[in-house]
């Protein structure tokens, strides 16, 4: 019965509402049908005006004329007799040669007959008045008067609106001022230049004016009645509707009611349930204390049953976890929900738990409801996987070192192969199928080199070896040596090589030379293995940022048979060839793999892009310091070549030094050759850095006989 009387009662307001929002609506179209009438009824009279300002002024403008003219002479007739008020003029009067009289019109006369005219053909009457006339005809009445006396008083024009015969009229006057043609006629009644002599008035019908307001506001009047209309229509709707929801909502808080009635009686029979879950089960309070919980937060809770409603949830948590779990509140009763994971102090000690909260309305309070599961079994098993992942991972750094370990061992009798290949192959004693041999030999062991060399890199990336050694380096000069080794390669398979630079490159930078150097053969070089016909081409693009620092961007493209779309990622990974591998078995599939960690190592990134049968294109950037530019290079400043005309142009270790390097060149013993370069480096600080480096790069690339023929020019200039 209550909630009925408070239904009725809500009803009734609203119907009262509705009924204001009516009278409300009525009042405002009310109100702009007066405001319209108002502003229909202000332009009504300013139409007017303006029509009888421009009688006037058409008037004043052709009487000014005929002023300024001296009168005219027109025929005598009945129309225009001679006028009298012009007996004293000595011409009033004359003849045509045929013999017509004529008779001179001054301007007021002429303006009489005009406007007597106008006001024949449309009505409008208008007239020349003054306070002093000549004519009795100009006689002022008395609002004439009164509008010539406000023209002394400064007022620029005189109007009212009146009836004349039974007619609603406008008449509005206009002051004539006394100019110099005037002063001929009306010099003798005291006017001076300037005076206002009299006046020139319109009397304007403005019936027609009255019934297009009349019929403007018929319209207006018919749209407002429209618009109220409609507008009582959409209150009564709206109000209909609202009144329906109300009553809707109304009867669903009732039943909102009830149901919360039934959760609390059916809180007691879940707690029986909720006691037999081994998950923790709790609510509490905005404030943070617990309303209810299950018996598994009392068994595993270090606080009895009478003390857990006087603590705060926060304090069942360790200290550190406590701030967290704060916030977790804070989102949970803003958010609705959330998920936190904290450590609970239990009598079986700190415990990792996940916490997943719902906010929930109850007696029109928030309150969270928690569901907490024990993740400590499962943490501990995230180590031991954890503990195993760290631990395969060493053991793949173990293999990648023995790996490394594994190819220097190879490398050594390896090299002994290729130097004693190379020593004869100069043998004139060996015959041409054993030379041939010979060859087969050095190039199969140049292959094996490269295939080792490979992976010895390789291992150092997996095993985090591999660490870039930045030098400073004359730029042009080694896209320029680059070039030139490609480009011979290329003309062997008939392909026609681009080579495309920034005229902004600088002249020297600070970059690992030989890792840049290793990059670009590998693409180069597959490039070229790969196309059979058409191009490729190395394009370097530069752009300066910072302070003295460049940024290189360089492309590989050719136009070779293109990269299948689920190969274009694959091709980084080792051991992975895009082509037909009977057709290119000779690769290893290891040198995209190693140049893209290169490049990655250099802050860069490698990726390419190709269609099939449209070619392939490599590309990747890389950042470093300039230390000169091209304006700034002299040509005392540039580096030197290698040697150039059997010409060494920095220090020479002594002769004992020189013979054990080439002792070991002649043996091939490769890594005594290094060992020994190495150590000459580091003679007397550096002394013969210059040479230790030309033999380095000679050593690098297993060139011994350039080795053997560098040595025995330098040898021949200590002599």
């Amino acid at each position: 019965m209550k909630n009925q009387d408070q239904v009725q009662a809500s009803l009734t307001s609203s119907r009262k509402g509705t009924y204001l929002s009516l009278a409300c609506w009525t009042l405002l179209i009310l109100l702009l049908g007066t405001f319209s009438y108002s502003q229909l009824a202000d332009f009504t009279k300013t139409i007017a005006i303006s029509q009888a300002r421009s009688h006037l002024q058409k008037d004043i403008t052709f009487r000014s004329w005929v002023a300024s003219q001296g009168g005219i002479y027109v025929p005598v007739n009945d129309k225009t007799p001679p006028n009298p008020y012009l007996a004293h003029i000595l011409y009033r009067d004359i003849q045509r040669p045929d013999g017509t009289p004529l008779t001179l019109l001054n301007p007021a006369y002429l303006t009489r007959l005009v406007i007597g005219e106008y006001e024949k053909l449309y009505g409008v009457v208008g007239k020349i008045t003054s306070l002093k006339p000549i004519n009795k005809q100009n006689e002022a009445d008395e609002w004439e008067k009164n509008a010539l006396h406000s023209f002394d008083r400064g007022k620029e024009e005189a109007l009212t609106f009146t009836n004349i015969n039974g007619k609603p009229h406008l008449r509005f006057m206009l002051p004539l001022i006394t100019t110099n043609n005037c002063l001929s006629c009306h010099r003798d009644q005291g006017y001076q230049l300037g005076d206002i002599r009299g006046g020139l008035s319109v009397s304007l019908p403005i019936t027609t004016i009255i019934n297009g307001q009349r019929s403007t506001f018929k319209k207006q009047i018919f749209i407002l009645t429209t618009i109220w209309t409609l507008g009582i229509i959409f209150i009564l709707f709206q109000g209909r509707r609202f009144l329906q929801r109300q009553a809707e909502n109304l009867l669903v808080t009732d039943e909102l009611q009830k149901n919360r009635e039934q959760l609390r009686q059916s809180l007691a029979e879940r707690d029986a349930i909720t006691s037999t879950v081994p998950d923790i089960m709790y609510m509490f309070n905005a404030k943070g204390y617990l309303h209810w919980w299950n018996k598994s937060l009392e068994r595993l809770s270090d606080k009895t049953a009478d003390e857990i409603p006087a603590t705060h949830i926060l304090q069942f948590f360790v200290e550190e976890d406590r701030d967290k779990i704060a916030t977790a509140m804070k989102q949970v009763l803003t958010d609705g929900h959330t998920i936190v994971e904290g450590r609970i102090n239990t009598v079986q000690g700190s415990r990792h738990f996940q916490l997943t909260g719902v906010r929930l309305i109850l007696n029109d309070k928030p309150y969270i409801v928690g569901v907490g599961r024990d993740l400590s079994e499962h943490r501990e098993t995230e180590k031991k996987l954890l503990q195993a992942r760290n631990d395969a991972e060493a053991a793949n750094r173990a293999i990648a070192t023995f790996l490394s370990n594994m190819s220097h061992e190879l490398r050594t009798p390896l090299n002994a192969i290729l130097g004693y290949a190379q020593i004869f192959t100069r043998d004139d004693d060996l015959s041409s199928r054993h030379k041939r041999g010979i060859k087969t030999i050095y190039e199969s062991g140049e292959h094996l080199l490269m295939l080792i060399n490979d992976i010895l890199d390789l291992s150092k990336v997996e095993a985090g070896k591999m660490k870039l050694v930045p030098v400073e380096f004359d730029l042009p000069e080694f896209f320029n040596g680059v070039t030139d080794a490609i480009k011979l390669r290329a003309a062997e398979k008939h392909l026609n090589f681009k080579y495309e630079v920034a005229e902004n490159l600088p002249q020297s930078i600070i970059a690992d030379e030989l890792r840049l150097r290793q990059v670009l053969f590998n693409l180069l070089s597959n490039a070229i293995k790969f196309t059979e016909t058409g191009f490729c081409s190395l394009i370097v693009e530069a752009s300066e940022f910072g302070q003295n620092m460049i940024k290189l961007t360089i492309h590989v493209q050719d136009s070779g048979p293109g990269i299948h779309p689920e190969m274009r990622e694959k091709i980084f990974h080792p051991f992975q060839q895009s082509g037909d591998p009977l057709k290119f078995a000779e690769g290893s599939g290891l040198g995209l793999a190693i140049s893209r960690r290169i490049i990655t190592l250099m802050n860069g990134t490698l990726t390419v892009r190709s269609d099939l049968g449209e070619g392939s294109s490599f590309s990747f950037s890389i950042e470093a310091p300039i230390v000169k530019r091209k304006e700034d290079a002299t040509s005392s400043t540039l580096p030197q070549q290698h040697c150039v005309d059997n010409e060494w142009l920095h220090p020479i270790p002594g002769s004992a030094i020189t013979e054990k390097i080439l002792h070991s060149i002649k043996g091939g013993d490769i890594d005594a050759v290094i060992a020994l370069i190495a150590q000459t480096g580091e003679i007397e600080s550096g002394k013969y850095n210059e040479f230790a480096k030309e033999m380095a790069l000679l050593a690098d690339d297993f060139k011994l006989t350039e080795m053997e023929t560098f040595l025995g020019n330098i040898r021949d200039k200590q002599k």
